[in-house]
């Protein structure tokens, strides 16, 4: 392939990642056994785009990546940025149907399905050497990582085209409520790159820990391509919790990217009980908000630095970082560098004093083109002048400047990061035959955390036998309805749903409220004095 034929989509972010790089001896990406200098990832990148090459991709080519949080992702993703592609990260949670008509609608033209990481047992194998492959190996390696990977030809119904610089195409619910893509191009994400690097001081000692799905705008341009671009080494796998403070000790991890849910995990031993984290300087909690509680475990038993960060799909991600004590530990700080912010009245547009609360709206280089598609949804989320309406509440604090998020303008559930719209859970629930009407929203946990939740007004049966001359009584009957509704949710919502849309928690009810229109009222619905109950479903 010659160098003339590449495009400008992602090449800019190839080598930006390859700067500090491509000629360096030290480790770059681990993930289990497996580690790759930066000169052998380059390599590994430059063979991997020869196989894709080869297999007929080509650059501007729509590419939907799906996999689970690897070392091999990783170079796929890396390998498409530098062919030129435009690549559409897709989580694996989405399966049949769906994922046909989510294929489509971008209109993909090719789909590479990087399978479980733990099919790769030989190649990860947590129990092997550590140590980067011997010269001359790394086509072996890569031979090795992408034999059980599947590069699919798609043909969508039409074909779709992409403004110039368009690179990455994340799907999102973001600021509409709606699932979209989000248009990024290499510039936007370059400039984010750079600008959370300097922000959270990452450097050529940085030792990432990146736990989080890749196909997330947060786990791929915070987790995998920041720490990369500074010229840092990325220990990234999927998620394991009883691996999560040994990986600390085991590479000496200097910065740790964690979502809410796993900051418990720092306490897991006495706050004297430090040396899996004696080179930890740094942690990086994003996708949701800290709990005050999570905040104290962090501070207790760790030592690092506790830096929250702030950020939408549509922003590249990131928008704000805390850099400094002086800020509230459970705010966001204040904006990235080139970076403007400002809270405003949501009726008005106008700015609101510091202290009082508005919509946060923020402006600069890593803002996204627009949705793809979705011109009225576009103008909905971007002002004439350029700024992204975020959708979330929040207020300046005066005494240190930096953003304290309180709550957000729209009904989406964030449940562990992910963006659930109410509208898709409700039609899903609605299918059940026991279901005669539905609600759905967030229901704060016993942890403090979001959930998805559901009312629901269980369908009345026809009276019959000794029974069909009694007055129907709604409490025998919501109390004889419940477990057939929870068995029957249990089988048939994870057909259809992904795992973070599936409700973990419904109450029934008598009636849902609607206004004379037809639309939900869903203020004050989802509160402590129903009677919930908790849904687990089958590990599949």
């Amino acid at each position: 392939m010659a160098a003339a034929e590449m495009t400008e989509h992602g090449e800019v972010l190839f080598s930006e990642v390859f700067t500090h790089q491509a000629l360096s001896s030290r480790p770059m990406l681990t993930t289990g056994g497996l580690t790759l200098t930066g000169r052998q990832a380059y390599e590994a990148c430059q063979l991997r785009q020869s196989q894709l090459w080869d297999a007929g991709v080509r650059p501007g080519d729509v590419v939907g990546l799906v996999g689970d949080t690897s070392l091999g992702f990783a170079i796929d993703l890396l390998s498409l940025l530098g062919l030129g592609a435009i690549i559409a990260p897709l989580s694996p949670s989405f399966h049949g149907l769906r994922a046909a008509q989510q294929w489509d609608f971008l209109g993909l033209k090719w789909v590479i399905n990087h399978p479980p990481t733990d099919v790769f047992a030989g190649v990860y194998d947590i129990g092997r050497s550590t140590s980067p492959p011997a010269a001359g190996q790394v086509s072996a390696v890569v031979e090795e990582l992408f034999s059980a990977v599947q590069l699919t030809r798609w043909q969508p119904p039409v074909t779709r085209t992409y403004p110039p610089g368009v690179c990455l195409l994340p799907m999102t619910s973001g600021t509409t409520g709606q699932a979209r893509a989000v248009m990024l191009t290499a510039a936007q994400l370059t400039a984010n790159v750079r600008q959370f690097g300097q922000a959270c001081n990452l450097h050529k000692t940085t030792v990432a820990l990146s736990l989080l799905p890749m196909t997330h705008i947060y786990g791929l341009t915070v987790l995998l391509l920041a720490p990369l671009a500074a010229g840092g080494h990325v220990v990234c796998e999927p998620f394991r919790a009883d691996r999560f403070l040994s990986l600390h000790e085991q590479w000496q991890v200097t910065v740790s990217f964690i979502a809410p849910p796993m900051a418990p995990l720092y306490g897991g031993g006495s706050s004297s009980s430090t040396e899996p984290l004696a080179a930890l300087e740094t942690i990086v909690s994003g996708a949701a908000a800290l709990r005050a509680a999570d905040v104290e475990t962090l501070t207790t038993h760790t030592g690092a630095f506790l830096a929250q960060g702030y950020g939408l799909t549509e922003a590249s991600p990131v928008t704000h970082l805390r850099r400094s004590s002086a800020q509230p530990a459970t705010s966001i700080g204040t904006p990235l560098p080139d970076t403007r912010d400002r809270i405003v009245d949501p009726a008005t547009g106008l700015a609101v004093a510091d202290g009082t609360v508005g919509e946060l709206q923020v402006a600069g280089p890593q803002v996204m083109l627009g949705y793809a598609f979705a011109p009225e949804a576009t103008a909905a989320a971007l002002t004439e002048d350029g700024w992204l309406r975020t959708g979330d509440l929040g207020f300046r604090d005066p005494a240190s400047g930096a953003i304290v998020l309180v709550g957000r303008l729209k009904d989406i559930i964030n449940y562990h990061g992910y963006t659930v719209t109410p509208h898709v859970v409700e039609q899903a629930i609605a299918t059940c035959a026991l279901v005669e009407d539905v609600v759905c929203g967030a229901l704060i946990d016993e942890d403090g955390e979001e959930v998805v939740a559901a009312l629901i007004v269980p369908r009345v049966p026809n009276p019959s036998g000794d029974d069909a001359g009694e007055k129907d009584d709604p409490t025998r009957r919501s109390a004889a309805s419940l477990d057939a509704i929870c068995s029957a949710l249990i089988t048939e919502l994870p057909q259809v749903l992904a795992p973070f849309e599936l409700p973990r928690q419904i109450a029934l009810v008598t009636e849902v409220p609607r206004t004379v229109t037809g639309k939900i009222v869903r203020q004050e619905l989802f509160h402590s004095s129903h009677t919930w109950h908790h849904l687990v479903y089958p590990r599949s």
